[in-house]
């Protein structure tokens, strides 16, 4: 998988190697790792077109080139900032449930809440 890797670099004209061209070279393994991702909904071309559309046709010429691409600004919210600006509407009557997430987060192990 690393070499099919490199090779997918390669063939962008990458000088580095980036995390998603990982995820094409499982979509093209003939393997059982392929075989599962492609069960779950994995297909390269669906992946090529993501790609394409969060690099803009840019290449990956340097290590931190991922967090130049500024992807999370393009397709998340921050809600830190908007509760600062008073955007979103407040929580009510769930004390508990809020005091049990903070509590859970605030653990050293084990620290992942389920919020449904």
């Amino acid at each position: 998988l690393l070499n099919a890797t490199e090779k997918e670099a390669i063939k962008r004209n990458d000088q580095f190697i980036a995390s998603e061209l990982f995820l094409l070279a499982v979509s093209d393994d003939k393997g059982e790792t392929g075989r599962i991702a492609r069960e779950n909904g994995l297909l390269r071309k669906s992946l090529e077109a993501a790609i394409t559309a969060v690099r803009g046709g840019d290449t990956v010429n340097s290590a931190d080139a991922e967090s130049q691409r500024e992807a999370l600004k393009k397709y998340t919210v921050d809600l830190t900032e908007r509760a600062r600006a008073g955007k979103l509407d407040p929580v009510i009557g769930r004390d508990d449930e809020i005091r049990r997430a903070i509590q859970i987060l605030q653990r050293r192990t084990k620290n992942n809440p389920v919020l449904i």
